[in-house]
């Protein structure tokens, strides 16, 4: 997907969300298009552009019923002020 539209289409979401981690917008973009974007690349624009802050940060660890742990980091974004 484009650079533009994936901002374009990344601040929709959290014109939808308010706050999201980057691991919700990812899911969003990708339900709605058949060539999606990576968590990777959804990181990289919201650090990048300045119409996106990070207002926090997601570490838990979930245990799962079958003796394992599943551990959920990621950054919380938000538009910024003025967006």
């Amino acid at each position: 997907m484009a650079r533009k539209a994936l901002v374009r289409w990344i601040e929709r979401a959290l014109e939808d969300m308010e706050e999201a981690t980057t691991q919700e917008i990812t899911s969003w973009v990708d339900e709605r298009f058949k060539w999606g974007a990576t968590t990777n690349q959804v990181a990289n624009l919201c650090a990048r552009y300045s119409q996106f802050e990070k207002v926090g940060f997601v570490n838990e660890t979930v245990k799962a019923p079958d003796r394992f742990s599943i551990r959920i980091r990621g950054a919380v974004w938000r538009l910024a002020d003025g967006s």
